[in-house]
């Protein structure tokens, strides 16, 4: 699925309720690549969203992986 979203829009509950759209849950878990060793991030807060966003503002795009 692809989806453009305004910087400003992106938040843990849109995200959530994005996912659900397409046939997940709310208790999906929602990851993204951060680079690195670290590998996949969990997201499960406003507080990772923020920090998801400012890593990847000069990117402007973002691949997010949902597990169920």
């Amino acid at each position: 699925m692809q989806r453009i979203i305004g910087l400003s829009d992106i938040t843990f509950l849109k995200l959530v309720s994005l996912v659900c759209s397409v046939g997940y849950n709310k208790k999906d878990t929602i990851y993204y690549q951060c680079g690195g060793l670290v590998g996949m991030e969990l997201l499960d807060s406003n507080k990772k969203v923020t920090t998801m966003v400012n890593q990847y503002k000069s990117v402007k795009m973002l691949n997010l992986s949902v597990l169920r």
